[in-house]
């Protein structure tokens, strides 16, 4: 990954996933965020993750929209 970033680092970077992988996509946007990489990163029915004050300091925007039945869950 590192590779193909340096690579193509005119490209913009955008993280996709739903459910389990749009859980991990917050978390893998954050990484890139942390090292200096502008990333846009979206997720559908995943569990919520971080909040406002933890993310806003990096400019993140968190937006909420509907339910998600698995969030209930365990």
């Amino acid at each position: 990954m590192e590779y193909l970033l340096h690579e193509y680092d005119d490209y913009k970077l955008v993280l996709v996933g739903h459910s389990l992988g749009g859980a991990l996509t917050p978390l893998v946007g954050n990484e890139f965020a942390n090292r200096n990489r502008q990333v846009t990163a979206v997720s559908f029915g995943s569990p919520k993750f971080g909040n406002e004050e933890e993310l806003d300091p990096r400019g993140c925007c968190i937006r909420h929209n509907g339910s998600n039945t698995s969030e209930k869950l365990p």
